[in-house]
């Protein structure tokens, strides 16, 4: 074996490494994001239309679809162009985001203490505590 070989050696182990992580940071997102969409209280569905994927960035626009499933293929979309390093968001813009994560209704026929009944712990945080699950799941799966 040569001395260059083994340079190249090293540099294949590198990029295979690199591609695992970015698929585990990738699979992770995606998974986490439908999670995310799918516990998300539905009154006349436009909420869980609204996530909004970005790689290096924030999105902050809205949508008058109500197709969930359609939110959920622009993640996937939108997580296959990352890249090692990239900043991976998910937002949700409409007026009433912030009020159904952090409890700021007043209580009445669809809220209690301030949440939606649907969603009396919000979203994004509940969901957020699975990070390392995924995490370690995708993991141990690329890890061969």
């Amino acid at each position: 074996m040569s001395k260059n070989s083994f340079s190249l050696d090293l540099s294949a182990f590198s990029n295979l490494t690199e591609h695992k992580l970015k698929l585990v940071v990738k699979k992770s997102f995606i998974e986490l994001s439908k999670e995310i969409i799918e516990t998300s209280p539905v009154d006349e569905g436009r909420f869980r239309a609204n996530w909004m994927p970005a790689v290096g960035g924030y999105d902050s626009s809205t949508t008058e679809s109500e197709d969930e499933q359609k939110a959920i293929r622009n993640v996937i979309k939108e997580a296959n162009t990352y890249k090692s390093g990239d900043l991976l968001t998910l937002t949700n813009n409409l007026p009433y985001a912030e009020a159904i994560e952090f409890g700021l209704y007043g209580d009445g026929q669809k809220t209690v203490g301030g949440f939606s009944k649907k969603a009396p712990s919000g979203v994004v945080g509940v969901n957020i505590l699975r990070w390392s699950e995924y995490v370690e799941r995708y993991a141990r799966k690329y890890k061969k």
